[in-house]
């Protein structure tokens, strides 16, 4: 299970109470352990901040708001997922997330994102796992018509958020290596692989 980190220049947070909600997969770190992170990430992290700005400041504060604003959306749909508490849930959030950076193309785009991204020429199930995650998961969850809310979904979760992930990463990568871009389809374009 992969572990998610959470950060601030004091260290943890104050939560409210100890009865608050703390996702079990945060950890803290502190500045010094953030610091000595590797700088694999930095142009993901760059384009991240650049995303956020655009959130917060609107389409002047950055050169290229429809890239930024499909990155924020994409940025929060994956936070969604990842402290979502019910798996099937978080694999909706997880899917949308791809599907933002696929320009809402659907289970079509989100394959054709993968494919692109994740340098694939054929992953073994990978098609009838994304129908799955996408139609079952997604989908019919959204719309009310699932009959599998009680399944466990806790392994398709776990393949959900790493596709997102593996996903999201690129897609920032991309977009930083792009600087001249304002077209969120560039997203779509294979990335640099990290």
């Amino acid at each position: 299970m992969e572990e998610y980190i959470a950060f601030s220049s004091s260290g943890p947070a104050e939560w409210g109470s100890p009865k608050s909600f703390v996702p079990k997969r945060i950890r803290w770190l502190t500045e010094q352990e953030l610091a000595e992170l590797p700088s694999d990430f930095e142009n993901a992290f760059d384009c991240a901040g650049m995303a956020i700005r655009y959130f917060t400041h609107g389409d002047r504060a950055v050169e290229r708001p429809k890239i930024m604003k499909a990155l924020f959306q994409t940025l929060l749909w994956f936070y969604e997922g990842a402290i979502e508490s019910a798996d099937v849930m978080a694999i909706a959030k997880f899917c949308s997330c791809m599907e933002a950076l696929a320009c809402g193309k659907g289970k079509k785009g989100i394959f054709n994102l993968i494919q692109s991204h994740l340098a694939v020429e054929s992953v073994p199930n990978l098609e009838r796992d994304l129908k799955r995650l996408y139609g079952e998961g997604r989908s019919r969850t959204l719309h009310g018509t699932t009959d599998r809310l009680g399944h466990d979904w806790g392994d398709d979760r776990q393949l959900a958020e790493i596709l997102a992930h593996e996903c999201l990463i690129r897609s920032l990568e991309r977009a930083a290596t792009s600087c001249d871009a304002d077209d969120p389809n560039i997203l779509l374009e294979a990335g640099s692989i990290i």
